[in-house]
């Protein structure tokens, strides 16, 4: 299926996943660039599950900030941002077929 193939309202759809890949991926290097930051700030990860128990206690939000808590709320972004990078590469992987001898034409 060549590009010329594709039915508009098809392309329209793979390009808007594609920029909310591209979205996903920007959200994803801020929150590297944040965490970076903090880590530096306020320390790193606790050594000891008492240590960490002892920051929760004393502080929560420096204890949950210290414990990557908001690895947990970035997370789903991976999942968009890794569909938007392989649908294109299938969709011309699929393209290719009739050319491509059939050991290349093995999923992954």
């Amino acid at each position: 299926m060549t590009h010329s193939q594709i039915p508009d309202h098809a392309a329209t759809s793979w390009k808007s996943l594609c920029k909310l890949g591209g979205i996903a991926a920007l959200i994803l290097l801020a929150y590297s660039l944040v965490t970076m930051v903090i880590l530096i700030a306020i320390g790193g990860q606790p050594q000891t599950a008492q240590e960490g128990f002892t920051l929760l206690q004393n502080n929560r939000l420096v204890g949950l900030l210290r414990l990557d808590v908001l690895a947990i709320l970035v997370m789903p972004l991976y999942y968009l941002l890794f569909l938007s990078l392989s649908t294109p590469s299938s969709r011309k992987r699929m393209a290719l077929m009739p050319r491509l001898p059939p050991c290349l034409l093995l999923p992954g």
